[in-house]
């Protein structure tokens, strides 16, 4: 039986913006040498990349900018983040993004 993906809502227009920590086999991993990628790909198949700040030796935050999530399309978006540490590349689990519409159509 597959695994059941995560599925988080997010509205689009507003700042994609989590903070995350790195656990390796239920340890918490120093991020010294490790290279850190995320990106959405949203329902039309396009590719939304996330800029990673090292916050500290064991935080990161992922920043896609509310003006590029107002051009997601309404409906599941895919998301996962790839580290290579020493050599390795490894990619957290995928998590569903249901994109929905804002109620509040005011742009800030």
């Amino acid at each position: 039986m597959a695994d059941i993906p995560t599925v988080k809502k997010f509205k689009r227009g507003v700042t994609f913006f989590p903070t995350c920590r790195l656990h390796v086999t239920g340890t918490l991993t120093n991020l010294t040498n490790v290279t850190i990628a995320s990106s959405v790909t949203t329902t039309d198949g396009k590719e939304w990349p996330a800029t990673v700040t090292i916050l500290d030796d064991r935080r990161w935050t992922l920043l896609i900018p509310a003006g590029v999530t107002a051009k997601w399309p309404i409906g599941d978006a895919s998301w996962d983040i790839k580290f290579k540490i020493n050599g390795v590349v490894v990619a957290t689990d995928t998590i569903i993004l249901r994109i929905i519409k804002s109620p509040t159509s005011t742009q800030l």
